[in-house]
């Protein structure tokens, strides 16, 4: 038997392969249960003592210093590692892991429109490439590496590994092609840490199957139409969350006034409008949306408004879960004003918007069929790609359409 120093190189490289994927696994699946925890409590916390909404302003401030102080580096977010993916040889830091867990905490305790898919990705990018800094890894296979951290903070915050892993590749495309050989990476890393996270007890938000209705020939006709408004929505979510941020950034003390600022704002929009249903996650608005409970038309209008500003003035989380929200809140309005199903609308909003917003419409398609069962795969396909089509090459993610290092 050969010694391990001697032994054949594509063994040597196919236990590497193994036990950093099963490394990159393990860890997404235990910061993303971390995280959910964390996350819990801070929501509970929040909608038991909704008073907390006037500390949003100072969680602003906190967090701006924060994120001021520990360097553009750690603040690069999800964009940092497609950089890392797309060539940049810059480290995704250690410290973007317990930055971004804190910041998003300190928003959701105060009763920020967040999400969370964001800090479950860059906390699994952050593990991985300090651990690849330990391994003389090529940028080729740190790159496939890395997809496959995003895939796993994605399955593992979201309980879908099949879609995990799509978004694993997607997200990251360069050059507009998928990275096949990426596939198999990013797949078992996605299960080992959606299987590691549901071992620490931690749970997922579980939605009914949805029923196809009998459509008619107009019924088919709505579905296109829907993708087209949805693509356009999703327009207005990217470009009003770019437009704040390069607002502030105009300005050489906004780095500490623009979180504050945007706290201020959340706080009297939430006040005039007398009700914390905007503030957060918006899982029980999703809830509504999904079960076809009637909800007025411009819901999803004040759900977008609460996380463009949210997360446009700096405050910290995901874009995913709002966008989700948003999605199914529109879908249900679009049902609703054309005599349409609002379960089947609002779970196609669900999808769509976020593969309009984040140019993701293979990862949506394949979520949806995860989420709400595989008779949504046909006309799926048909909202998500029309929105996809129509939402322009602007994305949540501005490294995406930045011009690529390999």
């Amino acid at each position: 038997m050969q010694p391990p120093e001697t032994a054949h190189p594509i063994f040597r490289m196919t236990l590497r392969w193994l036990f950093l994927i099963l490394s990159i696994g393990i860890s997404a699946g235990l910061s993303s249960a971390l995280f959910l925890w964390s996350l819990d409590i801070a929501t509970s916390t929040f909608t038991r003592n909704p008073q907390l909404i006037y500390g949003l302003p100072a969680a602003g401030g906190l967090i701006a210093y924060i994120t001021y102080y520990a360097g553009a580096a750690a603040n690069q977010g999800n964009n940092g590692i497609i950089r890392a993916i797309k060539g940049s040889l810059e480290r995704v830091p250690l410290l973007m892991a317990p930055l971004i867990l804190i910041t998003t905490l300190l928003t959701h305790l105060c009763g920020g429109s967040a999400g969370r898919e964001g800090t479950a990705v860059q906390m699994s990018g952050s593990l991985a490439d300090t651990l690849l800094s330990r391994f003389s890894i090529p940028q080729s296979e740190r790159s496939l590496y890395l997809r496959a951290a995003m895939a796993a903070g994605f399955s593992a915050v979201f309980g879908t590994p099949f879609a995990g892993a799509v978004f694993g590749m997607e997200v990251s495309k360069v050059r507009q092609h998928l990275h096949m050989q990426s596939f198999f990476p990013c797949l078992a890393a996605s299960i080992v840490a959606d299987s590691t996270c549901r071992l620490t007890g931690v749970g997922h938000a579980h939605y009914a199957l949805i029923d196809i209705p009998k459509l008619s020939p107009m019924g088919f006709l709505w579905l296109p139409v829907c993708g087209v408004a949805i693509g356009l929505l999703g327009i207005v979510f990217i470009e009003g969350q770019h437009f704040l941020a390069k607002l502030g950034a105009t300005y050489a003390a906004s780095w500490k006034l623009r979180p504050m600022i945007g706290g201020m704002v959340i706080l009297v929009l939430t006040l005039l409008l007398g009700t914390n249903s905007f503030n957060g996650l918006g899982l029980p608005l999703i809830a509504d949306a999904l079960s076809g409970t009637a909800i007025p038309l411009w819901t999803f209008a004040i759900k977008l408004a609460f996380t463009v500003i949210t997360l446009g003035s700096g405050l910290k989380g995901g874009e995913v879960t709002p966008l989700f929200c948003i999605g199914a809140l529109f879908g249900n309005a679009f049902a609703t004003v054309t005599g349409q199903d609002p379960k089947l609308y609002a779970g196609l909003g669900y999808v769509s918007l976020f593969a309009a917003a984040a140019k993701v419409p293979l990862t949506c398609w394949i979520l949806a069929l995860e989420l709400f069962g595989p008779r949504l795969s046909l006309i799926g396909i048909v909202v998500v790609g029309t929105a996809y089509l129509v939402s322009s090459r602007r994305s949540i993610y501005a490294a995406q359409w930045e011009a690529s290092s390999e």
